[in-house]
């Protein structure tokens, strides 16, 4: 099942934060090709602080790193967002 959802990054001001890496850690039960495994994806925000993310799980649990800091684990649906404060 391929899921995407989305993660926007502000700051302590509530500014979106442009060209920072966030990290997406999902657990155990992420398919890879044939194999069920836990994986990583990295993207990077946009002028907006948007990154989005498109990947195919089957546990649907996600914990996101960014600038340091851990943030989650969440319980991901398809479409959802996140907003992470940097």
């Amino acid at each position: 099942m391929s899921i995407s959802f989305d993660v926007q990054v502000l700051d302590d001001d509530g500014n979106p934060v442009e060209g920072t890496e966030v990290e997406a850690f999902f657990s155990e039960g992420n398919v890879i090709g044939d194999f069920l495994k836990g994986g990583r994806q990295a993207e990077e925000t946009d002028a907006d602080g948007h990154a989005s993310f498109d990947c195919t799980m089957t546990h649907r649990s996600v914990v996101f790193h960014c600038r340091g800091q851990r943030f989650g684990p969440y319980d991901v649906d398809d479409g959802d967002s996140f907003t992470l404060n940097v």
